[in-house]
């Protein structure tokens, strides 16, 4: 899926955040000898569309990053960030912090494939009536503003719930992660790309929260042409070789 742009995105991504820094990482690992060990790190960024569409949250469960380096024994293959509940992860967020680095031996790399898990978060249906919009929080919803000319409007997308996306890299999108004695993972969301079809016009059902502002729910049942549009371009935003989509249960209790 797009794998020349991948390489570029991927590439551009990491000098970017190179220049920009991400100094406040969880994990407390040292480099220590790049001939024994590399940090695996994650580098987060949301591609924007300026002046459009501002996402101000993007909530996603990490379950796991498998790696693996052809005609190589198995101790150099593994899996990094895998946690049996997942790690929640905001992508709209730019301080590093969701995922801790991780230590992998060196001998590893080059690594010839890799393959990031991420579901959709669960959460309660309650929506922001009775609270101020910019400060409620809820994983289960994108949480982004829509801009019309001189109109802005909030709005919250429903995330499809039990949906899995499985991001595939090869070699050729790989050889770009590695920065001095680090391997740095792109997780890149083009938001311009997934918000390309949406009508900022409407027209919009809309609700107001207790603040008394108006803001647009994008759900299978409110404003649900819109919510299709951007359920079907939501695994098509990540910069990946290949994203599968895949439907899990919901765990229990979810959506209470």
């Amino acid at each position: 899926m797009r794998v020349g742009f991948t390489l570029r995105i991927a590439m551009a991504a990491t000098l970017a955040l190179a220049q920009i820094g991400c100094d406040d990482r969880t994990a407390g690992t040292e480099v220590g000898n790049p001939d024994i060990a590399m940090n695996v790190t994650a580098r987060i960024i949301v591609i924007g569309d300026p002046g459009r569409v501002e996402i101000s949250s993007l909530v996603f469960k990490m379950f796991g990053m498998g790696y693996g380096a052809a005609g190589k024994s198995a101790a150099d293959s593994g899996t990094c960030w895998k946690r049996p509940d997942g790690i929640l992860m905001d992508m709209a967020r730019f301080d590093c912090l969701p995922l801790a680095d991780t230590l992998v031996e060196a001998r590893s790399w080059p690594w010839t494939w890799a393959h990031l898990v991420l579901r959709t978060p669960e959460g309660p249906t309650s929506l922001p009536d009775s609270s101020d919009f910019n400060t409620w929080t809820n994983p289960r919803y994108v949480k982004f503003h829509m801009i019309n000319g001189s109109d802005t409007l909030p709005a919250l997308f429903e995330m499809p719930a039990g949906t899995e996306l499985q991001l595939a890299f090869t070699q050729a999108s790989l050889q770009f992660w590695p920065w001095q004695s680090e391997i740095w993972v792109p997780f890149v969301f083009d938001a311009s790309l997934w918000t390309a079809n949406l009508n900022l016009a409407g027209p919009w059902k809309t609700h107001t929260d207790g603040k008394h502002a108006r803001y647009v729910l994008l759900s299978p049942s409110e404003n649900a042409i819109a919510w299709a549009h951007l359920k079907a371009g939501l695994a098509t935003a990540f910069v990946a070789d290949t994203v599968q989509v895949m439907t899990v249960p919901a765990a229990p209790g979810a959506g209470r």
